[in-house]
């Protein structure tokens, strides 16, 4: 059997920053451009880490802006591989912010990149199936799953 075919766990990525003046607006805010490129990097990097091999970034869920981020608040950025295709992934990003006056998160935004995948080649290259273990990764597989679907009805 090949290694494509044996499921395996989706590695959690988290990435930190701090907002400096350069990522923010004349409000002080972080600009939603500069937050999704973020967002971008750390879903790549967990379908590398899922599945070794160059990823393309095909489509995104429209981003919900909950919290305001703030000039000098450190983000972080926690990705998951949430649906593997046969050629594609789903990534689930979640971004925190934490000021630097309190040790508390606030969930501040969460998004669903489309991957596709391919090999050293450039051609599409078949993906290991995901294995799902907790609820929430089922909820989570469903979620990203609908996604995906939605993304491929716009593409027609």
């Amino acid at each position: 059997m090949s290694d494509t075919a044996t499921p395996k766990r989706a590695p959690e990525v988290r990435i930190m920053d701090i907002v400096f003046p350069a990522d923010s607006n004349s409000l002080g805010t972080m600009f939603g451009g500069s937050l999704m490129a973020r967002m971008d990097k750390a879903a790549v990097m967990a379908a590398i880490r899922y599945h070794r091999g160059l990823f393309v970034t095909i489509s995104t869920d429209g981003l919900q802006f909950l919290t305001p981020i703030k000039q000098g608040d450190i983000i972080e950025c926690i990705a998951r591989v949430a649906f593997v295709g046969r050629t594609s992934v789903v990534v689930k990003v979640q971004v925190h912010r934490e000021s630097h006056f309190s040790e508390a998160k606030e969930l501040c935004t969460t998004g669903w990149f489309a991957l596709a995948g391919r090999g050293q080649d450039g051609k599409p290259a078949a993906i290991s199936p995901l294995l799902l273990e907790t609820d929430q990764e089922r909820r989570d597989w469903e979620e990203a799953r609908a996604f995906r679907e939605r993304s491929l009805q716009m593409r027609k």
